[in-house]
């Protein structure tokens, strides 16, 4: 089941005995075991009805935290976080026990990440308990969230603002939810507009290569290389910002190539804002150009893995290359 499955049965007072959690949204994960705590454990007897695992590989040991009895309570909680097992070796003690957890225990399984399905103790995981997965939201999800985390705080964040703001702080929902924190102390008023976010949030590398692009649109050289100097005085990795460039102009091309009525956000696999905004820098461009330029990435990689430029002496003739198409 997705997490919202999981949330359901939480609001219906639903739980199992044994759980797998994973997959690759953190935040909503860690709000998913906090959730479970709270349903299954009372404050007064949760220190000794709930035991975490930190990286347990004896199965024997995680057998032994299920099998306790709960102290003064209907039901106990075992998290096994981050197990060695579950991406390594085995146990059958631990495997033969999995058809056994008793009604009295819920033992979750927690990963950070996505689950190694290739592996045994993954197989009988998901075929013994629940699996829950956590993945990334989809776009207008994600807007919707944030909508609502900015209304608990007393502030109202509308759909254009909401898009800014993952533009420019990036798709990590942790990060996102910690920009809200301060955007909700500073903005005035009762909404988090487009100058609070501009004023307080600092801009990813990707909302800068953009911004970057935007400018070599336009044949903007020195402003784009005002962006790329402040990139790498900030500690930005050359050779991490040319394979960024390099990702921009590509997905440039493939807008400017796509078959007509073909949906670029599919192709691309970006949100429809990100891919809208692509298409209209691709606009400006000629697909030979686009072309060159992609070939210009390619040979400053080169120049720079063999130590024929510098980092920062390559991004900057890489940028007049294209700036002068």
């Amino acid at each position: 089941m997705n997490y919202q499955g999981f949330f359901d049965q939480i609001r219906k007072d639903i739980v199992g005995s044994l759980y797998v959690f994973h997959g690759e949204e953190e935040y909503i994960k860690e709000r998913a075991l906090e959730k479970l705590v709270n349903a299954l454990t009372d404050p007064a007897t949760r220190t000794v009805n709930y035991d975490v695992l930190e990286e347990e590989k004896d199965g024997g040991r995680i057998r032994a935290a299920a099998e306790t009895l709960p102290f003064m309570a209907e039901r106990r909680l075992v998290v096994v976080k981050d197990s060695p097992l579950l991406h390594e070796g085995r146990d059958e003690t631990l495997e033969a026990y999995l058809a056994e957890v008793p009604e009295s225990t819920c033992l979750v399984f927690y990963q950070r990440g996505s689950l190694d399905k290739r592996k045994k103790l993954s197989q009988l995981l998901i075929k013994q308990g629940q699996e829950v997965l956590f993945s990334p939201m989809e776009d207008r999800e994600l807007v919707d969230y944030l909508s609502r985390y900015a209304r608990m705080k007393g502030k109202n964040l509308n759909f254009e603002a909401a898009q800014l703001l993952i533009l420019y702080a990036g798709r990590e929902l942790q990060d996102l939810i910690h920009e809200i924190d301060k955007l909700s102390v500073y903005a005035d008023g009762e909404a988090i507009g487009e100058t609070d976010i501009k004023a307080l949030v600092q801009p990813s590398l990707e909302y800068n290569i953009f911004q970057m692009t935007d400018h070599l649109c336009r044949r903007e050289l020195g402003e784009a290389l005002v962006i790329l100097r402040g990139l790498l005085g900030q500690g930005q990795s050359g050779i991490g910002v040319l394979a960024m460039i390099y990702r921009q102009m590509r997905n440039l091309y493939r807008a400017k190539t796509l078959e007509k009525g073909a949906n670029l956000a599919s192709v691309l696999k970006l949100p429809p804002f990100v891919a809208r905004k692509i298409a209209q820098q691709a606009g400006r461009f000629k697909e030979p150009e686009l072309a060159a330029a992609l070939r210009a990435c390619r040979e400053m990689d080169e120049a720079i893995k063999t130590g024929v430029l510098k980092e920062d002496s390559a991004l900057e003739l890489l940028l007049q290359r294209i700036a002068g198409f």
